[in-house]
């Protein structure tokens, strides 16, 4: 929020992607949800930061069982990072938190 690399549509679409998760009846308690929005409304420990984005995917997957459903939904910049471990592809796809001036990618 602020920045000048502000996307202006990603909260709205956070939030519309929260009502169709509503709607289909997904639970809506915080144990079954993981919510970053960058917003300054938004609670610090849920802004989009790398570290809290990296926190986000490990609590998404840590209990995984098969047969589960897990979403993850991004709406925000991405970008592509050099590889350097010999795959065919030159590429990694990158998501960019807040934060990622100081903090990377």
């Amino acid at each position: 929020f602020g920045s000048e690399n502000e996307l202006h549509g990603c909260v709205a679409d956070v939030h519309r992607m929260l009502d169709l998760l509503n709607r289909f009846g997904f639970p809506e308690d915080e144990r079954s949800r993981r919510v970053l929005v960058d917003s300054p409304q938004w609670p610090k420990h849920l802004q989009p930061t790398l570290e809290n984005m990296r926190e986000g995917i490990a609590w998404l997957v840590a209990d995984a069982q098969p047969g589960d459903c897990l979403l993850f939904h991004y709406s925000g910049h991405g970008g592509r990072m050099p590889r350097s471990d010999g795959s065919p592809s030159e590429w990694h796809e990158t998501l960019c938190p807040v934060d990622m001036e100081t903090e990377g990618m």
